[in-house]
């Protein structure tokens, strides 16, 4: 079993795991596993450098939520579970609002290393409803109207061990 990695240091932590497992070694080479590894790496969506190959573009690039309304149960849930100190449905959206914030590119847009047509089109629709910050707090809001009423707050809190 292994053990938890915080969200700050996931990537990294993911890597070694990977170039140490074992499995893994009967499968790859040394060089396609440090390969991997690198990808694994440079995948995390707030990486404002390039990842150092193909691979670690495409592992980025695929790893990529451009739906708000996925977003907002993922970001909620974390927030929730993470941050007791927050009570309020308003608090967690911008404690999530501001953390996706931080993702945007010197362009204003949110990184994408492939040129991928259809993550293109995609982000394009993202950036609209979530830069649309009037329309991202509905969506997060309602949201959170909808899983504190279904009792899924208290199951975040009380029972989910990780998120």
């Amino acid at each position: 079993m292994l053990e938890k990695v915080d969200r700050d240091n996931h990537e990294k932590e993911s890597g070694k795991f990977f170039i140490n497992d074992e499995e893994m070694k009967k499968y790859f080479t040394e060089e396609e596993r440090n390969i991997i590894k690198e990808a694994i790496e440079d995948h995390r969506g707030s990486r404002k450098i390039e990842p150092r190959s193909i691979y670690g573009k495409v592992l980025s690039d695929s790893d990529r939520d451009f739906d708000i309304y996925l977003l907002a149960k993922r970001q909620l849930s974390t927030s929730i579970k993470n941050l007791p100190e927050l009570k309020t449905g308003l608090e967690h959206f911008e404690n999530c609002y501001s953390y996706i914030m931080k993702r945007i590119n010197g362009e204003g847009h949110f990184n994408l290393w492939t040129n991928n047509q259809i993550l293109v089109e995609r982000r394009a629709k993202f950036e609209q409803d979530f830069l649309d910050k009037e329309f991202a707090q509905k969506v997060y809001l309602d949201e959170y109207a909808r899983i504190e009423k279904d009792g899924t707050i208290e199951k975040i809190i009380n029972y989910y061990e990780d998120y």
